[in-house]
């Protein structure tokens, strides 16, 4: 007799910026890839739909507007920032556009600055808590992802945890646009390093 498998296709999520944890003067458009401020205010803030706990990753973010006081990164499942705080705050590590780079509401200086239309670079290697930011092609601070070097933080807090994308809008109109997919990246990822689409 012949036996006869039923195999369960998982539906691979494509990440996007998550409507359920984002401000809710935060406009997303574009399939949730691009987030516009409503409203001027500190805490407009979104966080990815998706999440990795382990391995290399690496995503892009695109300026479509000059921004100010706006800041980009990582953080971790249990902040809520759909209310109360921005990234960079809060168990979050993130680069902002005076080129701070920031993490609990602390920062050091030493960031490139941004500018509108700049296309941000971000690594992560979540087994060794290292965080790379780069900028229109060249890492800060002449870190080196591919070899672990250089890193523009390092903390072992992340290890094992649900590590997310984050963004945070300041000034009305500001807008940013998500590069998660492979097909939309300007540049080519770290040696060693994996798209999130």
């Amino acid at each position: 007799m012949a036996i006869s498998f039923v195999i369960e296709k998982k539906e691979k999520i494509s990440w996007t910026w998550d409507p359920l944890n984002s401000s809710s003067n935060i406009l997303l458009s574009n399939n949730n890839l691009t987030a516009t401020a409503l409203t001027s205010a500190v805490t407009l803030t979104t966080i990815s739909n998706g999440f990795k706990n382990t391995g290399k990753w690496y995503w892009e973010i695109y300026l479509n507007s000059i921004l100010m006081y706006e800041s980009f990164g990582f953080c971790l499942a249990d902040v809520d920032f759909t209310k109360t705080t921005r990234s960079g705050w809060n168990e979050s590590w993130a680069w902002m556009t005076q080129g701070r780079n920031y993490h609990d509401a602390l920062y050091i200086t030493g960031l490139p600055i941004m500018h509108g239309h700049d296309t941000l670079q971000f690594a992560i290697h979540i087994d060794v808590g290292k965080l790379w930011y780069g900028i229109n092609g060249e890492w800060a601070n002449s870190g080196d992802p591919e070899n672990g070097l250089n890193p523009a933080r390092e903390d072992s807090t992340i290890i094992g945890q649900n590590v997310y994308a984050c963004a945070t809008l300041r000034y009305i109109d500001k807008q940013q646009t998500a590069r998660f997919l492979s097909s939309d990246l300007s540049y080519t990822p770290p040696v060693g390093f994996s798209t999130i689409g």
